[in-house]
Order: C-alpha cells, then structure tokens, then sequence
C-alpha cells in the first residue's frame, strides 16, 4: 500500500509507476515483515535456551542442596547413635554388636556419599559449561544462573568437606572396640 502510494506521487499519477512502487513496496513490506517475525522466531528461541539453562541449573542446584541436607541429617543420626553406643557399658554384648552395626551403616553410608560426591562432581561440571555457554550466547547480565552456579558451588564444597565428617565417625566408633 505506502509502496504503491510512493509510486503514484513519484511516478506523477502515472499507472505504470504506481503497479511498480506497490510490487516494490510489498516486496519491501513482505521482506521486512519476513525478518521480523524471523528476529522474533530468532530471539524466542534464543530465550527458550536461555530458560531452559537457568531451569536446568536450579534443578542441579536443588538436587544438590537436597543431598547436602540428607546427608547432614544422616551424620547428625551416625553421631547420635555413636553417642547412644559410647553411653552403653563397655562390657556390654549390646554395645559390641551395635558398635558394629553402626561401623557398617557408616561404610555403607562413606560409600553412597562417595557416588554422590561424584554425581556433584559430574553436574558441577555441567553447570559450569551451561554458564559458559550461556554468557558465550548471551553476553551480558546473566545473573540469575551466575547466583545459581554461585550456590551450586557453595553447595558442592560443604557436601566435599562431609566425607571427612564420616571418617571421623569411623574413627571414633572404631575406638570403641
């Protein structure tokens, strides 16, 4: 329509120039429209992504926050128990059969922390190539999954610390012996 109106005025009311400016004014209108919703198809897309790597980054991060929980619950049970063992009499036959119950739920409890240690691990390095993809496709603010990688980090380095807490239950509860 502006095509062929630019083609009227220019073209002096001339019918030929009109047909032109309006084929030429589609063409134009159609191109652009075409880019548009390209750029639009374009950046949905590229916002898609962008959602579905913070959306992936907080599921890895609540995983993980839910495993550093559980095992905090779990070494806070191990003490209690060794603590129950410890009050028991050391010539009693109940303490030396649940001193080793208790040293065999630890072992078993060292290994499952042990996988998801490296479970952490693995997702750990998963997050961080998301971020560093994300700010490859997406240079700028990204601090939404920046705040996420940053709890998922803090997160990874107090399950790390937890193995430790578990060998000193070991230790301990083997002295009872």
């Amino acid at each position: 329509m502006i095509g062929g109106a630019i083609g009227y005025v220019a073209g002096n009311r001339d019918p030929k120039r009109v047909v032109t400016g309006a084929l030429a004014g589609a063409a134009v209108g159609g191109a652009a429209g075409y880019m548009i919703a390209g750029e639009k198809q374009h950046y949905a897309r590229k916002e898609d992504v962008y959602n579905a790597l913070i959306s992936d980054c907080r599921q890895r991060t609540g995983k993980l926050t839910r495993i550093l929980a559980t095992t905090d619950q779990l070494i806070a049970q191990r003490r209690a128990e060794l603590h129950r063992i410890k009050a028991m009499a050391s010539s009693d036959d109940q303490r030396l059969t649940a001193q080793k119950a208790l040293q065999a739920d630890l072992e078993a409890d060292r290994s499952a922390l042990n996988d998801a240690l490296a479970s952490a691990r693995q997702h750990g390095q998963e997050v961080e190539s998301n971020l560093a993809e994300l700010q490859k496709q997406f240079p700028g603010n990204n601090k939404q999954i920046e705040d996420e990688a940053v709890q998922y980090r803090v997160n990874a380095q107090k399950l790390e610390q937890r193995p430790e807490d578990m060998n000193r239950l070991i230790a301990e509860s083997s002295k009872l012996s």
